[in-house]
């Protein structure tokens, strides 16, 4: 399945699963380097070019459904800075066969991590101790 019909599906894909948060970058990562023959360097810089316009539509539906914790994201955003200039800049000064095997431990683990999630509390929606609810958000004046 390589070719245009190939990359189109791929692209496709990659965007669904960006969208929903669930790693789209990591699949077109090895459609890319395992498919279409694209160098690791190469293609880790052309999935950050995909993810601009995906992460910015995506961002935008997230935030009119009222997914988005933009406190957290404040928070955040200092450290993702530092993060991306650190990371670009180990990735131009690598080997490309240590970037391609630091991704795919990064990958089994997140694997594993799928596998046997554990038990997970989710910010927005804890149960409080009678049983309610607690959104996370606005206090319920009761």
């Amino acid at each position: 399945m390589s070719g245009l019909f190939g990359q189109a599906a791929s692209g496709f894909g990659a965007a669904v699963l960006a969208s929903m948060g669930m790693g789209g970058g990591s699949v077109l990562i090895l459609w890319l380097t395992l498919v279409s023959g694209v160098g690791q360097r190469e293609a880790q810089g052309l999935n950050l070019l995909f993810f601009l316009p995906v992460g910015a539509l995506s961002l935008w539906l997230h935030r009119r459904a009222g997914r988005v914790d933009l406190p957290a994201a404040k928070a955040l955003l200092p450290a993702g800075i530092c993060g991306g200039l650190l990371g670009a800049a180990a990735a131009a000064w690598l080997d490309p066969g240590l970037l391609r095997r630091g991704f795919a431990i990064f990958l089994f683990f997140i694997g594993l991590r799928q596998l046997f999630p554990g038990r997970q509390k989710s910010r927005l929606h804890n149960r409080t101790a009678d049983g309610q609810t607690n959104t996370g958000g606005a206090k319920n004046n009761e």
